[in-house]
């Protein structure tokens, strides 16, 4: 498949999430470090620590699936890995694409909607998509416009040997041949 690569999303974690993540953090950090110091053992102390250890995880976790996030749009497919999903759309699956929150995108397809987050050049992306969906319907209004005279003509030339026929220049097989011929049957 020779195709060319129009742009690549870039993809990084939420400005705010981040900045929640780490006020938690600290928070559930200082309360384990005050546990350890004042040896303490109350359920407050216990529940920080834990709070700290689930938190680190969730951070983690977070931070591995958008590293591990890739967007490729070409002039025949978007493909990637979105949420550790491999995913390939050939671009006349796709129906339409569209931002979501504030640099979220969703790409719907007939199967379903793929969504993504964190996507720092998102407007990019969507007005690539869009513009390659925009010149597929041209295209397939152009194919549909071209054909519509062909047809046409078609039906004037059928008219033109059922004339021939009624006046008894072809026969009645020969304006079938012909009938079937301009029909495409």
């Amino acid at each position: 498949m020779n195709e060319k690569t129009l742009i690549k999303g870039t993809f990084t974690s939420n400005f705010v999430g981040v900045v929640v993540e780490i006020i938690v953090g600290i928070f559930f950090a200082i309360c384990f470090i005050v546990s350890i110091t004042l040896e303490m053992d109350s359920p407050m102390v216990t529940i920080g620590s834990l709070g700290f250890v689930v938190f680190t995880l969730i951070a983690a976790i977070m931070n591995y699936n958008l590293k591990n996030q890739e967007l490729t749009v070409t002039d025949k497919r978007v493909y990637g890995t979105l949420s550790r999903k491999e995913i390939e759309l050939p671009l006349d699956k796709i129906s339409y694409v569209e931002a979501k929150g504030e640099s979220g995108m969703t790409i719907a397809t007939a199967a379903g909607l793929i969504t993504c987050q964190c996507c720092t050049n998102r407007d990019d992306v969507i007005k690539v998509i869009s513009s390659l969906l925009k010149e597929r319907n041209t295209d397939s209004q152009q194919n549909i416009v071209n054909t519509a005279p062909t047809t046409s003509s078609a039906i004037e030339d059928i008219r033109k040997y059922k004339e021939l026929l009624d006046e008894n220049v072809i026969t009645q097989e020969e304006f079938e041949a012909k009938k079937k011929e301009l029909l495409g049957l």
